[in-house]
């Protein structure tokens, strides 16, 4: 399924309004923002996730990051010191993206789940999956 499939319905109700090729994996589906049009919805963490994964698959934030950590963690910590800069780093670029929608009526929102839905549709897909696994029984 490409882009434009995901998005159709959105761009029936409105033509004008933005969407973010680069991050589809996180659309949610479409809302009506407060001025009274239809724009894309986008998961803030899922957004924070694609900012992480790009950043540890770039060499040179890697190389700067190692260069700030030298001297400073052990070499065993290395590792987990890199993922800790690349998700704060993450959240930061995901943040600074976000703000950019800002003052533009046809541009995305970006909804931060609570822990405690999160922790909810975790369990709910975690059950499902249980589902999926148990053979199929006639019940009619």
């Amino acid at each position: 399924m490409d882009d434009s499939e995901i998005y159709w319905d959105l761009h029936d109700l409105n033509q004008d309004a933005l969407v973010e090729v680069n991050y589809t994996e996180a659309y949610l589906g479409f809302a009506l923002n407060s001025s009274g049009k239809w724009v894309a919805v986008y998961d803030h963490k899922i957004i924070e996730e694609i900012e992480f994964q790009n950043l540890v698959q770039d060499e040179s934030f890697i190389d700067q990051t190692l260069q700030k950590l030298d001297g400073e963690v052990k070499q065993a910590d290395v590792h987990k010191a890199v993922m800790k800069l690349a998700k704060i780093e993450a959240i930061k670029s995901a943040s600074d993206f976000v703000q950019t929608w800002v003052g533009n009526d046809n541009a995305p929102l970006s909804v931060h789940y609570p822990k405690v839905l999160e922790a909810q549709l975790e369990e709910q897909q975690k059950m499902l999956e249980e589902q999926e696994d148990e053979p199929y029984k006639y019940d009619g």
